[in-house]
């Protein structure tokens, strides 16, 4: 009566030790900063190249203009 009971399409999952393994954060961070590193999102190059554009403009001061006084000796 019991078998009638559970569906048999399940299928129990086998834990043991080996599969329940800890994870170093440290590690995985590093991990996943390769894979950053390496696979840049959409536009972000693009962000960067902008930024110093950016950057530059402001920090550029034109040359102040010399007022020179009239000639005409008055």
């Amino acid at each position: 009566m019991d078998a009638k009971l559970r569906p048999k399409s399940f299928i129990r999952p086998v834990l043991d030790k080996q599969t329940l393994k800890k994870t170093d954060p440290v590690a995985k961070y590093f991990k996943y900063k390769k894979y950053w590193d390496k696979h840049k999102a959409p536009g972000e190059d693009d962000r960067r190249v902008l930024h110093t554009e950016i950057r530059e403009r402001l920090a550029y001061q034109p040359p102040p203009k010399t007022s020179t006084p009239p000639s005409g000796g008055r």
